[in-house]
């Protein structure tokens, strides 16, 4: 017999490619059930495109190593920290970069060997931005 936690990826790791490197991310992927669709449907219904960006990534990243080199997002006192993937932090974070993020985990959603070389440019899960 297969158990869930045997068939389910708990932890997957994608790279998201930007013009000066790459942002090494781990999320997931056996957080996104039917459930948690209907939840994503009824959230985006209900905020801003930008909120439930920030909502949905807070819930499917586990970590990242996006650093805060100049103190912008968690102010300067802690400059060259990574920067913590809760909602909180998350909506202090530039949209664009939430956004390439988003697009690399849906590409590879359905992918068992999170192969993101997929069209980067979809939009995250079934909702555009």
């Amino acid at each position: 017999m297969l158990s869930l936690s045997q068939a389910c990826s708990t932890k997957a790791k994608l790279d998201v490619p930007f013009d000066g490197g790459s942002l090494e991310v781990w999320h997931n992927p056996s957080v996104f059930t039917s459930e948690f669709e209907v939840n994503l449907r009824e959230d985006a219904k209900a905020n801003q495109a930008s909120v439930f960006l920030v909502n949905t990534l807070s819930k499917l990243i586990i970590s990242w190593d996006l650093v805060d080199d100049e103190g912008v997002i968690l102010g300067a006192d802690h400059k060259g920290e990574v920067v913590p993937t809760d909602a909180l932090t998350l909506a202090k974070v530039p949209v664009s970069i939430l956004i390439k993020v988003s697009n690399v985990i849906s590409a590879s959603h359905g992918s068992e060997d999170g192969d993101t070389k997929k069209d980067e440019s979809a939009p995250i899960l079934s909702g555009s931005f």
